[in-house]
Order: structure tokens, then sequence, then C-alpha cells
């Protein structure tokens, strides 16, 4: 069963992700959020109230997290590689810190 630090865990990084996901505005106004932390205060388990399904609750947000992170480095490794128009020799081996060989001047 998963303690109340590991909850907590994966509940402050999904609102991390979803702070990556909206960046027009506070995260705390979205449609997202507002389900979120409606779904863990309605499984929350207390002394008066024990949730049955809360492992496959708390299996569930940790997987959803997953897929948030994954998901998003995902892009930024596409971006990094793909996003950008290929470059030419000349770059390459400046990136690399060699230089191209010069064409012997014609006679």
């Amino acid at each position: 069963m998963a303690t109340s630090m590991e909850r907590l865990r994966v509940l402050r990084g999904l609102i991390r992700e979803l702070r990556h996901v909206h960046k027009k505005g506070p995260v705390k106004e979205t449609i997202a959020y507002n389900y979120l932390m409606e779904q863990y205060r309605k499984h929350q388990v207390t002394d008066q109230r024990v949730c049955r399904a809360h492992q496959e609750l708390q299996r569930n947000a940790e997987t959803y997290l997953c897929l948030l992170k994954s998901t998003r480095l995902q892009q930024a490794l596409h971006d990094e590689y793909y996003g950008r128009p290929e470059r030419t020799t000349e770059e390459t081996a400046k990136m690399l810190g060699f230089d191209l060989p010069q064409n012997p001047p014609d006679k």
C-alpha cells in the first residue's frame, strides 16, 4: 500500500507535468487540475472511510505521471534532433572541432 508521502510525490509530479502542458495560465484554473484534485480528494483514505480500489488508483496515477513525463521528454528529444534543418558539412565539422580541408587555389 502506498504511503501518504508516495501519494503526495505522485500528485506533485502530476501537477508539475500539467504546468508543462498548460503554459498559458495558472494550472489551478484548468479542467485537468480540477479533475485531478477532485479524484484525489474523493479517493482519500481516512479513518472513517477506506477506499477499496486505492492501490489501483495509485498505480493509475503513477502510470499517468510516467506517460506525461515520457511524452514531454520524447518531444524535447524530437525537437532537438529533428526540429531544425539539417546541418551542413561545415557546421558539423565546426561543432566537432574540426576544420575542413581547403580547396587548392585554381591556376
